[in-house]
């Protein structure tokens, strides 16, 4: 993860507010692939905070293995 005009650096649990946006935009464009998240991490539903976080990243590490 990288701002504009910062070093990149690793996606944190904290940082909610860029998880709450990601998530948004995936629930908004692609529903499926949010639904299917959402099923993987039902586990974790009592705890929202750490669902979103490792949603985030799992669908942060495909992406990187589809560019490759």
């Amino acid at each position: 993860m990288r701002p504009l005009g910062e070093a990149e650096r690793q996606l944190r649990e904290s940082d909610t507010e860029f998880i709450q946006a990601f998530l948004e935009i995936l629930r908004e464009f692609y529903t499926e692939t949010y639904t299917a998240l959402m099923e993987i991490y039902s586990k974790s539903s009592e705890n929202k905070r750490y669902r979103d976080f490792f949603g985030c990243t799992e669908i942060y590490k495909v992406q990187l293995w589809s560019i490759r």
